[in-house]
């Protein structure tokens, strides 16, 4: 895929982490929101090592979206 969104909780968010990094493609645009502020930090430490790069990060009322791009 060149994109993929995913508006959903932060465990799921963490468990499909290597599917959103084997089917995304290189330079691919990936989405992820529906969780709060807290829980940033261990969505980062997760898809930073598989080769992605924060571009973005949007907030509103303790909830939190990430624009990331896959390396």
């Amino acid at each position: 895929f060149h994109a993929i969104f995913a508006n959903i909780n932060k465990n799921i968010l963490l468990q499909h982490a290597n599917t959103y990094q084997k089917h995304l493609k290189n330079r691919g645009d990936l989405f992820l929101s529906g969780f709060f502020d807290f829980d940033e930090k261990s969505i980062l430490d997760t898809y930073l090592p598989l080769g992605f790069s924060l571009l973005k990060r949007y907030e509103s009322n303790g909830w939190i979206a990430l624009h990331l791009i896959k390396l």
